[in-house]
């Protein structure tokens, strides 16, 4: 019995370990630069689907728009472009870049895919 209750103590110890370190982790970590799931620099734009698990993905990301082609089996690159130099005359360079209620249409018309286009010709 004695046993039980020593093991039932050390068990309970570890576990008010475990919360505390991750109590610490989530009030001081995106301070020191431990994020965890992402940090502020990538959000999805938006988002269009071409048929059952195949979307187009606008995504920013360190100042750049990706424009990324997303399969069951694969993402690809389609384009990669400046976002101070894609967003339309209603927005400056310094301005950020569209939230999350922009829509996608809105976001891919106001980029010019012909000119930056990364496949080969």
């Amino acid at each position: 019995m004695g046993d039980f209750l020593q093991m039932m103590g050390w068990l309970c110890v570890i576990l008010a370990l475990l919360f505390s370190v991750l109590y610490l982790l989530k009030r001081f970590g995106p301070k020191a630069g431990l994020v965890l799931g992402g940090g502020k620099d990538l959000k999805m734009l938006g988002q269009i689907a071409l048929g059952p698990k195949k979307n187009v993905v606008v995504i920013s990301f360190l100042n750049k728009l990706l424009v990324l082609g997303v399969t069951d089996a694969q993402i690809s690159l389609i384009t990669e472009m400046d976002a101070s130099a894609h967003i339309s005359d209603e927005h400056t360079a310094n301005e950020p870049i569209p939230d999350e209620h922009t829509s996608f249409e809105e976001v891919l018309d106001k980029t010019d895919v012909s000119k930056t286009s990364s496949r080969p010709d």
